[in-house]
């Protein structure tokens, strides 16, 4: 996956990584004013390959995805997974915070041994956290937001990364700040969460 202006592209390689060759463009902003980044690949077991990706400003911000079925030469428009107006951030918000900022950031796809794909991504408008999206049907529909942590103490957060356990509990890792006193709303660390799906 690359990123160019205003744009994602797919490279693919024939010699394990060795060289790089472009494939093709998965999306980019029809409207010139926004952007599609933080791209990331799942492979179906069927061989469709799905592109999730956050596309910032211009035709919306949302985390969407794309799909190919024939090795990445050629992608479908992109749709939205979110939903609007369905968050389970609202009643955690604190009253006198204001309520400024963007929904998402970094979204991470990732296929479940049982078939399921999640994404988690960043939540950088307070409250601000780390959310999660479950997909039960390869894509095709999609949760409400779910919420795995929400204490963050600003919006300086995400990027989260994550690997399923033997014993199926997630574990991600992702960038984070918690209020500890200091002068710039928290410390930057890197944290990380366990959970485990019903």
């Amino acid at each position: 996956m690359a990123q160019g202006p205003g744009g994602v592209a797919v490279y693919g390689s024939d010699d394990h990584g060795l060289t790089w060759e472009y494939l093709a463009e998965v999306a980019r902003d029809p409207t010139g004013q926004g952007r599609p980044t933080y791209a990331g690949l799942i492979l179906l077991p069927s061989g469709r390959l799905q592109c999730y990706m956050l596309n910032i400003d211009g035709i919306r911000n949302a985390i969407q995805m794309s799909h190919s079925d024939d090795g990445g030469y050629s992608w479908s428009a992109p749709h939205p997974i979110v939903s609007w107006g369905q968050s389970p951030w609202t009643p955690r918000r604190k009253a006198d915070v204001a309520r400024h900022g963007v929904h998402y950031r970094s979204p991470w796809p990732m296929r479940l041994r049982d078939g399921r794909i999640i994404v988690i991504f960043g939540r950088r408008k307070p409250p601000e956290g780390i959310g999660l999206l479950i997909s039960e049907d390869d894509g095709r529909h999609w949760s409400s937001e779910a919420i795995v942590r929400d204490d963050g103490s600003g919006r300086d957060l995400s990027y989260p990364v994550a690997t399923q356990l033997d014993d199926g509990r997630i574990f991600t890792a992702y960038y984070y700040m918690e209020a500890d006193g200091n002068n710039y709303e928290g410390t930057r660390h890197i944290a990380g969460s366990f959970f485990q799906l019903p």
